[in-house]
């Protein structure tokens, strides 16, 4: 595969989302907006702690996978707690999860972006903020008339996800963005 990037995430054990996935995907067919909601994979589902650039070399990423196994870190007192969405322009492009304890997550991101910095990667330029992406709205006016019944399937599966043990690891991720949705495997 050719990285077009690398990060570094928390896994999720994409096990639990699968009703989500299932319950999603069953209504954006039957409502036909594939081309307004496109799904994350759900192969890959994490929360992103820090962006790298796309030429990391051997040395590099066995670096970065030492320093993952020295983060020592009690990953099962971060929960999914809520719905939000990323804007463009007072656009709604993302619906994301939140998450609880991102204190813990966003000191993971300052051990990365003060020993590699690299700020000159664009998405670490942006405030760091937790998550776990679901899906991108190609389009906002056609998102806007599904966006409660889906809210409503999101929630609905989310009470019904057992928090323990939700996430399965810290990896540093290999990612191709020239697909869609994006391919992002651990490596």
């Amino acid at each position: 595969m050719i990285a077009t990037s690398y990060f570094v995430g928390l896994l999720l054990d994409n096990t639990k989302f699968e009703n989500l996935f299932l319950n999603l995907n069953k209504y954006i067919n039957i409502n036909n907006i594939q081309d307004t909601v496109l799904l994350q994979n759900k192969s890959s589902l994490h929360i992103t702690l820090y962006y790298f650039k796309e030429d990391l070399d051997e040395n590099e990423k066995n670096n970065i996978k030492a320093d993952i196994k020295n983060i020592n870190e009690n990953l099962s007192s971060i929960k999914i707690c809520l719905i939000n969405y990323f804007f463009i322009k007072n656009k709604k492009i993302l619906c994301y999860l939140e998450c609880s304890n991102k204190e813990k997550l966003k000191a993971i991101n300052n051990y990365f972006s003060k020993k590699y910095m690299h700020s000159d990667v664009p998405e670490n330029s942006y405030s760091f903020v937790p998550h776990v992406s679901l899906f991108k709205i190609k389009n906002n006016e056609i998102f806007e008339q599904h966006q409660q019944n889906i809210e409503q399937i999101i929630t609905k599966e989310l009470r019904l996800i057992n928090n323990s043990r939700l996430f399965e690891s810290i990896n540093l991720f290999m990612v191709n963005s020239q697909t869609e949705p994006e391919i992002q495997i651990p490596i």
